[in-house]
């Protein structure tokens, strides 16, 4: 009989090496900090992707208020929305896709625009010009 020990197949002595190297050097603290840093990672991007859809359903809202007369509701939805957007969903948006946010911004900074302005042009000031 043989007293020679069994020999490992390469994915135990990678599973071997591997632990041996997280005692030596990641050690609790540090494999506490990266599981808290991928559960907040996960946490901003869920809060981006809810953030997108709900200014998206105000300003899907927002758009059919307009489009059946309720133009100071209307605008006053999509105001709230684009700001939303441009200030709250565009910050994790660009945290996550960097330069893929840049053009969707540009336009949604456009929009915001053209809100306040149409507002100010025919809704607020309505009783200054005398309306549509």
């Amino acid at each position: 009989m043989s007293s020679e020990p069994p020999r490992l197949n390469f994915w135990k002595r990678l599973e071997i090496s591997l632990a041996k190297f997280e005692l030596a050097h990641v050690g609790r603290p540090r494999q506490r900090a990266i599981l808290v840093g991928g559960r907040v990672g996960l946490g901003w991007f869920s809060a981006s992707v809810g953030l997108e859809g709900s200014t998206g359903i105000l300003l899907l809202l927002a758009a059919l208020l307009m489009l059946f007369g309720k133009e100071n509701s209307g605008t006053g939805l999509a105001y709230l929305g684009l700001l939303l957007t441009f200030t709250a969903v565009n910050l994790l948006a660009f945290y996550f896709e960097q330069f893929s946010t840049i053009l969707p911004a540009m336009i949604e900074f456009i929009l915001l625009l053209g809100v306040l302005h149409y507002r100010r042009l025919y809704l607020l000031g309505s009783q200054v010009v005398g309306g549509a």
